[in-house]
């Protein structure tokens, strides 16, 4: 019996830009995943939220963080971005300093250093 491994390439990119919710709130950073069907923008500020969130979840069977087609400020999250950055280390790189980008380290448990 031969078994075959569908293998889907999933491409998941830092992006900056303009605040999707208000351009001249000043610059933000979101995730743009790219697989073979989808494009997703996710929020990852919303995934730190509370019971809100959560209570968002159940009630709309919305996923928290992710910027549905529809969604109020899609476009900004979608098509707003300036920059795109591979991985956090490109980032931090070419986009201020470490301690900028450190609140992801927090919300998946560990820090920048």
């Amino acid at each position: 019996m031969i078994v075959r491994l569908l293998v889907l390439k999933t491409y998941a990119y830092i992006v900056t830009g303009p605040a999707p919710w208000d351009p001249n709130a000043g610059y933000h950073a979101w995730v743009i995943v790219y697989t073979k069907e989808y494009t997703v923008a996710i929020e990852l500020r919303v995934l730190t939220g509370g019971l809100a969130s959560k209570l968002k979840y159940l009630l709309t069977g919305k996923a928290p963080g992710v910027i549905y087609r529809g969604d109020k400020y899609e476009n900004g999250y979608y098509y707003g971005y300036t920059r795109i950055y591979k991985n956090i280390y490109e980032a931090i790189e070419n986009y201020r300093s470490v301690e900028e980008w450190n609140w992801v380290g927090r919300l998946l448990g560990f820090c920048l250093k």
